[in-house]
């Protein structure tokens, strides 16, 4: 485990304090040496509970770089747009993912961290002193992961409110806030940190097998964690659990072999999915259980787009869809190396397909519109025609594409003639 170091700041910027190599409260240090059953009845027996919102406070389509904090990418009752309408209304410079909340953009740029005007693109303010990706907008900061942890810019001005940082950090994970605070795996350990000022809530540095299947039997955490149904899903090579987001106490586990990789946990009511013993497996897990309920195939690059009852994802030759319930694929695209990140807004799946290597695809540089339930196409533009590109995120009436290294804003109706 690396050593943790925060910084709180006034707006100003002047620092505040700095903690060293703190303790953490709660579950700090949690080895799990006792083992636990699959679920806990100890603990809240509501828990999970598909009711309770990671971010209760928060009524935004994408407050988060995947969306939400279930890292899901998807929108349930998106704005279904025509794509005979959409126009291009506003352009500015970025490069990374992207965060909507409160009119307000949030997005990284090869400089720093900037926020643009949801209406027209004006900047709003920039923060050239820190290098951070992937926003997350929680109360009145807008937290981003770095090389070393995780920084939290206050909203109204960019200025950083706190910045915690793992010396040294071989690795960190993208982050979920959710339930006011940021959970990231830096080096193998799980930690929770305080929104408000970067505190470290509870930290977990490794799960104990109730069945041992090495000398130790136990394992570090290594994959991005999501929050939902009132918990957070995390997981190690071997278990998948749900954590309890105040002590993170576990509600349940599951013990299965799982690939020994960074890649996300993606997180709804509907189910658990994480990369499973292949590389082109998912295991979909039951939410409130963890009982394995099924396997989807996924061969992409991309991560799975998650759904309440559909899952998007594909392979080199396919971009399909399929039922969340059945694990079964029931339809699909072809594609030629090309498909890009979906995103799933209202009854539409919407994503762009890059440049195609070969003559298979039904697609070549083209943001196409499709029907979730059965992969019929609804329109589609080429980038011959307008400026489109990987959809970056879905926010009311504005979807948001990136190209060429710009983002572009879309909407329908008439152009701006700035853009």
């Amino acid at each position: 485990m690396g050593k943790w170091q925060r910084r709180s700041f006034l707006a100003t910027g002047a620092a505040l304090s700095m903690g060293v190599g703190l303790a953490s409260s709660g579950a700090g240090d949690a080895d799990d040496s006792d083992g636990t059953s699959s679920v806990n009845a100890a603990l809240d027996t509501d828990l999970p509970d598909p009711t309770r919102r990671p971010n209760p406070t928060m009524n935004e389509d994408w407050a988060t770089y995947r969306g939400d904090a279930g890292q899901t990418r998807c929108i349930v009752d998106g704005h279904d747009f025509d794509g005979d309408a959409l126009v291009p209304v506003w352009s500015a410079d970025h490069d990374g993912s992207v965060a909507v909340a409160d009119d307000t953009v949030y997005t990284s740029t090869a400089d720093g961290v900037v926020a643009l005007d949801a209406e027209d693109g004006t900047l709003v303010w920039e923060n050239l002193d820190i290098l951070a990706h992937d926003p997350a907008v929680a109360a009145d900061v807008v937290c981003l992961t770095t090389d070393e942890g995780v920084v939290a810019l206050d909203r109204s001005d960019g200025t950083v409110r706190w910045e915690a940082s793992f010396d040294p950090a071989d690795s960190v994970t993208r982050h979920a806030v959710a339930y006011d605070a940021a959970f990231v795996v830096v080096d193998g350990t799980l930690y929770a940190l305080e929104v408000d000022d970067g505190s470290i809530r509870w930290e977990r540095e490794s799960i104990t097998l109730e069945s041992p299947v090495g000398p130790e039997g136990s394992f570090e955490f290594s994959r991005a964690p999501a929050a939902a149904n009132g918990v957070v899903y995390a997981a190690t090579h071997r278990t998948v659990l749900a954590l309890e987001p105040e002590t993170g106490d576990e509600v349940w586990r599951n013990e299965e072999v799982y690939q020994d990789v960074e890649s996300p946990i993606h997180a709804n009511a509907s189910a658990v999915v994480v990369d499973w013993w292949s590389d082109i497996d998912q295991g979909v897990h039951d939410v409130k259980t963890g009982e394995v309920k099924g396997v989807i195939t996924s061969e992409t690059d991309h991560e799975i787009t998650l759904g309440e009852d559909v899952y998007i994802t594909g392979d080199s030759f396919n971009l399909y869809g399929g039922s969340v319930e059945a694990c079964e694929r029931e339809w699909e695209v072809p594609c030629a190396y090309n498909i890009g990140q979906a995103v799933i807004c209202g009854e539409t799946i919407y994503v762009y397909f890059g440049q195609a290597r070969g003559d298979r695809g039904d697609y070549d540089q083209e943001l196409v519109a499709l029907d979730k339930n059965d992969g019929t196409e609804k329109w589609a533009i080429s980038k011959n025609d307008a400026p489109v590109g990987y959809v970056r995120a879905i926010s009311g009436n504005t979807l948001y594409v990136d190209h060429d290294g710009e983002l572009v804003a879309f909407r329908e109706g008439a152009s701006d003639d700035g853009c």
